[in-house]
């Protein structure tokens, strides 16, 4: 019980929504959210908000309304955050050749070496946390995978707001 699967279809409603959610969903939520608050107490000098910023951009997302978009956060929350990383020497901004209007975001290596000291420090966590999982290979790929199913919805958001721009 609680391992039953429910499909888009089945829950129109919020009402059956709610009934609907397994009580296994219901606990991995908060877990996965007790686990990033432990990860953020683990990530020392960076906020959870500011890895994840220093992160993209270390991956090639280099303009701030990307980001604001691939973080589910506002344009002036990514700026903020954006502005303190700078203010700290961790985040550079350049201006586009060619575009005088847009804004380059580009790790420094501070911002770097910080980003590995938070990386390291939040590995180091979800290990300690590991030791008690009988089957920690199946959790890994459990967690791959559902990676996988993030990456895929935001190629699939990125394909709509792709098609609705070239609508009109």
């Amino acid at each position: 019980m609680g391992h039953e699967s429910v499909s888009a279809a089945d829950v129109s409603s919020p009402e059956i929504r709610l009934a609907a959610v397994s009580d296994d969903s219901r606990r991995a939520a908060r877990t996965l959210a007790h686990l990033a608050r432990v990860l953020e107490r683990a990530s020392g000098e960076l906020s959870l908000p500011q890895y994840r910023i220093l992160s993209l951009v270390a991956r090639g997302d280099e303009r701030a309304t990307e980001l604001a978009g691939r973080l589910a956060l506002t344009k002036p929350t990514v700026s903020a955050l954006v502005d303190g990383l700078a203010e700290h020497g961790l985040l550079e901004r350049r201006a586009f050749e060619g575009d005088r209007r847009s804004v380059q975001l580009v790790v420094t290596d501070a911002g770097r070496a910080a980003l590995e000291r938070s990386e390291t420090a939040m590995a180091t966590e979800v290990d300690r946390l590991l030791v008690g999982v009988a089957d920690r290979s199946a959790l890994i790929d459990g967690l791959a995978a559902v990676d996988s199913v993030l990456r895929s919805e935001r190629v699939q958001r990125l394909n709509a707001k792709l098609a609705r721009e070239g609508a009109s």
